[in-house]
């Protein structure tokens, strides 16, 4: 049931809907009992109930107009069945212009164009396409465009809009999820941080008019039925050249002279490339000016200039459950979208390519054809009238992958119980009717299992290996833009299996065992359905910017690749992670603005933009006051762009090129050189001037240990803590043990008390020293410390240095001022004990020095307290 207009008008707000019964039809025996509709007002309305109709003329009034209606009608059987269809109709105003191009606000209606120029074998497609003109384009006049070119959609489950789907039953019926998950239409797609941004709604702000393609399912003028979405990229690019021209001829018409700016996300950036190659060829060949194409920038946006990869043990998933098990929805996907002349045309590796390598031959022919398309010397790009190309990579740059080669990564088992003797006894035994295993494919070189799959259903067993021949690595792991195709068949396998009938299954027949109704699932890995598959690479990294030179296409892009010549974009854009394929982030789409411009802004070429890490700034990190030193970036192509310097005011500039700087150092303290390139990246270098840092940091646990540590902004600088006096609570029961060690300091405390020390730093540029007081107070209860802080100690230091600490063999006791020797008369002896106070080890000391063996006692913290002449030092050690 659907209206026969797709657009209406009114000056009143009112449409009537009329049904003509001799427009009713009766296939088979089921007759409709009852029907109900709602025309997109809310209202429900009854056409038939008890076979009969009700009314046949509806008035319906909509409190607003200018936008498109979804319709909805119920119908119930005979036999209790139902049926619910959808259909779709735009309402507008009288005022609005009755054509094809009639315009709703500030966006168009949904328009055709049917492409003047044909294939090879004289077949013309088609596109579909709305406009939302930019926020001061009144007129709703073609001004300034934007133009985006749908990518990879089969069965053209993706419109421009939502609405464009909720008015179709043909998208509603391919969307099996609509109404349960957020439908993602090509608009839905340009929205980023969680929805928050979106990125068409900052065009229109800038005054563009975003255009955005779509290729849908159509009847073309030989009668062929063509899914636009998956089908042949040259026919496609062929159809946005004629569509480019029209443009063209409209901005001529309306007076602008703006030039294009086109983005090709996914498959549209092959769409796009060939369109602008063709029409430069075209251009040169004949001189006509019709096939200018006047554009000034083309984006790729995550498209696969050298290839797409899905999973070849999920391609092997489709095909047994497809073309082997005769599922219809797995056969769809395996023939229409897997094997759709688009997906042979860019993927790599195809489970039907050559084996064991399964390598698809299509994809080269594919790319040399596409390199051919352009004018020579262009390798199929578009580089005539002051084109710009700009590339867009989801991948990661820095060479991070989401999965590992060769890892299994799905294994799923359905079982049916059954009795194992029909007579004899009920002993019930659960007996495998399916199961998947799959795994990602090996490194280079290698010959790996890809998939286990086994049905009872005719005992079907399907088991592939697969040999890596292939340059660039494990397609499924290498860094790239990600697609989750696997956690989709999943989801889709452990659905379907849950709800199958055990005795009437299509994965595996028990007539007279069979006992239970379902088919038992046990979803293995991953051990949850819910836990999701790690995403797998979709258009690897170097695809995306169809990189030269490389290895693999393991290798982290931590160069300007336009220096090096090593891609034949002007620049490029990618981020350190893996994202998802077509995502945006803030960073990504300031970058693209500042390329793009406005009225106010002009464009700004931007630099790629690439990880420039800290280590390609040479120089030293640390210099004296009144000393001068030299920074530079030594490989021009390892950054974007020339630089601009700026210190912090510890610091001072005396010279600088675009790649390298001096500085002097002004007063103590930390400091800062900043290089900002000009895409807006920077690269930050701390330097420290003069004396080392005194500062430190307190640590303390529940059992009042207490360690001090220095804040390390010099790590040449040495630190020396001195222990000058420490006093206990009221009975003066303390116990306190101190040491040096690795540049800490540590103490350990059982009731209140103070202690005080001295800590000097030293570094090539002098000393400096400072004191400290330090009260600590233990709380009732389960014992922690609380912390206050004094000043002005005491200057004293203790005798002995104990090293090393921790130990596992030996500790030695050293004389801490080797110039100051103790009264040789002096009695020196030193105890170790442990935590509950036994005596462990007992030492005399001579000549100012000693050692104790620790090797053979546990692993723990002891005291060593050393006697001087009556007087007592204690230190605490460490024992691993």
């Amino acid at each position: 049931m659907s209206p026969l207009a797709e657009l209406v008008f009114t000056n009143n707000n009112t449409i009537t809907y009329q049904f003509n019964n001799s427009e009713v039809y009766q296939w088979g025996s089921k007759r409709i009992a009852s029907m109900t509709a709602d025309f997109g007002n809310g209202v429900i309305f009854t056409l038939m109930q008890n076979q009969l109709w009700i009314q046949n003329s509806f008035v319906v009034n909509y409190s607003t107009i200018n936008e498109n209606k979804k319709l909805i009608f119920n119908i119930v059987y005979t036999d209790s069945t139902t049926l619910t269809t959808y259909a779709g109709i735009s309402i507008g105003s009288d005022s609005t212009v009755n054509n094809n191009n009639a315009r709703i606000g500030s966006t168009s209606g949904l328009m055709n164009h049917i492409s003047t120029i044909a294939d090879s074998n004289g077949a013309l497609g088609k596109l579909e396409y709305r406009v939302f003109y930019g926020d001061q384009n009144t007129n709703n006049v073609l001004k300034k465009p934007f133009i985006i070119v749908d990518g990879f959609d089969p069965a053209d489950k993706r419109r421009v809009t939502k609405e464009d789907c909720a008015n179709d039953p043909k998208c509603l019926e391919a969307n099996k999820d609509w109404g349960t998950k957020t439908y993602e239409s090509i608009s839905f797609l340009m929205k980023y941080n969680n929805g928050n941004s979106d990125l068409k709604t900052q065009l229109t702000a800038l005054n563009y008019d975003v255009i955005i393609v779509n290729f849908p399912t159509y009847l073309n003028n030989l009668g062929q039925t063509i899914d636009g979405g998956a089908d042949d990229i040259f026919r496609n690019g062929r159809i946005v050249a004629s569509f480019l021209q029209k443009i063209n001829s409209e901005l001529q018409a309306n007076g602008s002279t703006e030039k294009l700016v086109i983005v090709g996300p996914s498959m549209g950036g092959q769409i796009t490339r060939y369109a602008l190659a063709y029409m430069e060829k075209k251009q040169q060949e004949t001189g006509l000016a019709k096939w200018n194409h006047n554009t000034r920038i083309y984006l790729s946006m995550d498209s696969p200039h050298q290839g797409a990869n899905i999973p070849l043990a999920i391609q092997g998933d489709l095909y047994f459950l497809g073309e082997l098990m005769e599922q219809d929805e797995a056969k769809d996907k395996y023939r229409n979208v897997i094997n759709s002349k688009a997906a042979r045309q860019m993927l790599l590796t195809n489970i039907g390519g050559t084996s064991p390598s399964f390598i698809n031959t299509e994809y080269n022919t594919y790319k040399q054809e596409l390199i051919n398309s352009g004018i020579a010397g262009s390798g199929g790009y578009p580089v005539l009238n002051g084109i710009r190309k700009l590339a867009i990579s989801n991948g990661s740059m820095s060479g991070l992958h989401n999965v590992n080669p060769s890892t299994k990564f799905y294994e799923v088992v359905a079982l049916a119980k059954l009795r194992t003797h029909l007579t004899l006894g009920i002993r019930i035994a659960k007996i495998p009717a399916f199961r998947i295993n799959n795994w990602f494919t090996g490194t280079t070189g290698q010959n790996s299992i890809l998939l286990q799959n086994y049905s009872r259903r005719d005992n079907v067993d399907f088991t592939q290996n697969h040999t890596n021949i292939l340059w660039q690595g494990s397609l499924d792991a290498v860094p790239g833009g990600s697609f989750n195709a696997a956690n989709d068949l999943k989801d889709e396998v452990y659905n379907s299996l849950k709800e199958t009938n055990a005795f009437t299954s299509a994965y595996g027949l028990f007539p007279l065992l069979w006992t239970g109704q379902k088919l038992i699932v046990e979803q293995r890995i991953p051990n949850n359905i819910d836990i999701v598959i790690t995403p797998q690479s979709f258009i690897p990294t170097h695809s995306a910017l169809d990189t030269s030179g490389f290895t693999d296409w393991c290798q982290p892009i931590a160069k300007n690749l336009v220096c090096t010549g090593q891609t034949p974009f002007d620049s490029f854009y990618g981020e350190n992670t893996n994202m998802g394929h077509i995502t945006f982030t803030d960073n990504m789409v300031n970058w693209l603005l500042k390329e793009l411009g406005s009225s106010t802004n002009p464009p700004i070429p931007q630099a790629p933009s690439f990880p420039v890490g800290s280590a390609e700034l040479s120089g030293i990190d640390k210099m004296c006051i009144g000393e001068t030193s030299a920074y530079s970036f030594t490989d021009i192509c390892k950054i974007p762009s020339g630089v601009t310097w700026s210190v912090s005011s510890n610091l001072q500039i005396i010279s600088f090129t675009n790649t390298s700087v001096i500085v002097n150092g002004l007063y103590d303290g930390q400091g800062v050189l900043t290089a900002t390139f000009q895409n807006g990246q920077t690269v930050t270098l701390r330097i420290w001037v003069g004396v080392a840092n005194t500062s430190y940091t307190l640590i303390n646990n529940t059992k009042c240990e207490f360690q001090y540590k220095p804040i390390y902004s010099d790590p040449t600088a040495t630190y020396f803590w001195e222990y000058i006096s420490g006093t206990g609570g009221a009975s003066n029961v303390y116990e306190m043990n101190i040491n040096q060690y690795d540049n800490n300091l540590f103490f350990n405390c059982y009731e209140s008390f103070t202690v005080q020390f001295k800590l000097t730093v030293t570094n090539d540029c002098g000393s400096v020293v400072r004191y400290v007081t330090d009260s600590h107070t233990i709380d009732p209860g389960p014992p922690y410390c609380a912390l206050q802080r004094s000043a002005n100690p005491n200057d004293s230091q203790t005798i002995f240095n104990i090293y090393p600490n921790p130990s596992k063999d030996i500790v030695n006791i050293e004389l801490t001022d080797k110039t100051n020797i103790l009264n040789t008369k002096s009695v020196i002896t030193g105890e170790l004990f442990d935590i509950s106070g036994q005596s462990r080890r007992k030492v005399h000391i001579k000549n100012n020095t000693a050692s104790i063996l620790v090797s053979g006692l546990p692993k723990g913290i002891y005291v060593l307290n050393i006697n001087i002449d009556g007087k007592e030092e204690g230190h605490q050690i460490i024992v691993e």
